[in-house]
């Protein structure tokens, strides 16, 4: 039965971009930008999920390490990763998100398919929004515009 706001896998970002624990700050951060993504997953050589990286632990990296080509991405990632099933409701998701205070969820089945991020479902709720204001009546109190 579909949910009425949909299933994180038709808005969740895939594939992942991922790292190995081992790969330094400074490509890990290359990697990041040159992808023109907000987080990258890593994964062991068999895709082990080992942790996430956002744009927020690689800038606290960098404030903290005086050789970002030499420090592993293992010392920035969190390792307290939250996931989801694909054929979860965004619903769940949006919960999951706000009740771990995190902006990123690892969409997981029997591997690492992807990322869902606040973002991606600000965005898919932004026209269900619209709709919805489209479809109250004006009001005639001065707060409204």
């Amino acid at each position: 039965m579909p949910h009425i706001l949909g299933d994180v896998s038709e808005v969740m970002s895939s594939p992942v971009i991922t790292v190995s624990p081992d790969q330094s700050l400074s490509t890990t951060t290359q990697r990041l930008l040159n992808e023109e993504v907000g987080s990258i997953v890593v994964t062991t050589e068999t895709l082990e999920l080992e942790g996430i990286v956002t744009k927020t632990d690689l800038l606290e990296g960098y404030a903290r390490c005086e050789t970002p080509s030499e420090q592993p991405i293992s010392d920035m990632m969190s390792t307290s990763v939250v996931t989801i099933e694909p054929d979860r409701p965004l619903s769940t998701a949006a919960r999951r998100l706000d009740n771990n205070g995190i902006k990123h969820l690892v969409v997981v089945s029997d591997s690492v398919e992807g990322i869902l991020t606040t973002t991606d479902i600000l965005n898919e709720l932004g026209p269900t929004t619209k709709k919805l204001i489209e479809q109250v009546p004006p009001t005639n109190n001065k707060d409204t515009d």
